[in-house]
């Protein structure tokens, strides 16, 4: 009766298992996979997205600053005879000037920025990519842990009833049965958990591919033919010359010495027209002249040249934040700007 209830157990844990057919799973290969998962991560969007955040930033760095329309609206009241009194409206017109040099570091920050982020995008392709690769070969690893395992079974269930037929010969004791029971057990338990495990491999790579790809599926290739590597010097030299993250962190450093030439240049008084026209009952007062503004003396111990405007290199000027779209997180700049602010609005 024990042994029927072994029998019985073990059929139900391969029914439990919910294997589908083979003609029902869709079939994925490596470049398949690596296809798919740049065209439908939501990653890769996210990265296209901060690219062309940047290039609007580009645009907008390169724009002259807007003019500062007034209108006000008053009454003149006449305190001495002989003055008429009425409306007297007041409209008045300033025009921000550009210095050249100013607009010109301003572009090459953004310019840096659009670089970098274009850079930051490509790295995540790679990270995701290699990612994506690391996840195919585990599912493939875990597939043959399966496989393992479903061996071992028909093995221990070979071993079960040789000694249950030894038993009931009277060949061996009682003992070997049990001991073969306990072993087929622990069998089918290691095949439980390896089809777990290929459940969560194939989940897990599911998520770095996307939601495109179905939740059943199954994977082409072996671990029998890894693939070929390079030479170490050749690895290096490739590292050293082409490596994404490497480019970004060179253009973060540029746009950041930019961005304290940028903050020195802003030491010069900023310069704007203005234009007014008071209109009053009898007479009609139209004024033209120069604003002159801006910050007096020097910037101080954390002004254009400190290393905490390193820090946030760009950040004065409104232009978007280079982002490192890994899954592992964004890297955080620093937190101090420098003193003042400039309008760089389209004209």
């Amino acid at each position: 009766m024990q042994i029927k209830q072994i029998t019985m157990f073990s059929m139900v844990a391969l029914l439990s298992l919910g294997a589908h057919p083979a003609l029902s799973a869709e079939t994925f290969t490596l470049p398949q996979l690596l296809s798919l998962s740049q065209s439908t991560n939501k990653g890769v969007e996210a990265a296209q997205a901060g690219v062309d955040a940047a290039s609007a930033a580009v645009t907008s760095a390169r724009a002259y600053p807007n003019p500062q329309v007034e209108v006000m609206y008053g009454r003149l009241s006449p305190r001495t005879a002989g003055v008429t009194g009425g409306a007297a409206p007041t409209m008045a017109i300033t025009q921000k000037l550009d210095y050249p040099q100013q607009r010109k570091l301003r572009a090459e920050i953004a310019g840096r920025s659009l670089e970098a982020t274009e850079a930051g995008r490509q790295a995540f392709r790679a990270d995701l990519a290699a990612r994506v690769k690391t996840s195919y070969f585990d599912v493939l690893r875990r597939e043959m842990e399966l496989a393992a395992a479903k061996e071992d079974l028909a093995m221990m269930r070979q071993i079960q009833d040789r000694a249950r037929l030894r038993v009931e010969v009277g060949e061996a004791p009682r003992y070997e049965l049990i001991k073969a029971e306990t072993e087929l057990l622990s069998a089918q338990k290691t095949l439980q958990s390896a089809q777990l495990r290929v459940n969560q491999a194939k989940a897990a790579l599911r998520q770095q591919v996307g939601g495109a790809m179905p939740a059943t599926y199954s994977l082409s290739g072996s671990l029998a033919h890894p693939p070929a590597l390079p030479a170490l010097p050749m690895l290096r030299d490739t590292l050293t010359g082409t490596n994404a993250e490497l480019a970004q962190r060179r253009l973060e450093a540029d746009r950041a010495n930019l961005a304290v030439d940028y903050q020195r240049a802003l030491r010069l008084p900023e310069l704007a027209v203005r234009a007014s026209a008071e209109r009053q009952p009898d007479n009609t007062v139209s004024q033209v002249g120069l604003v002159l503004g801006g910050r007096a003396g020097d910037p101080g111990p954390h002004g254009a040249g400190s290393p905490r405007i390193r820090a946030d290199a760009g950040a004065g000027i409104g232009l978007p934040p280079v982002r490192d779209h890994a899954v592992a997180g964004e890297r955080a700049g620093g937190r101090h700007r420098a003193p003042g602010r400039v309008r760089a609005g389209g004209g």
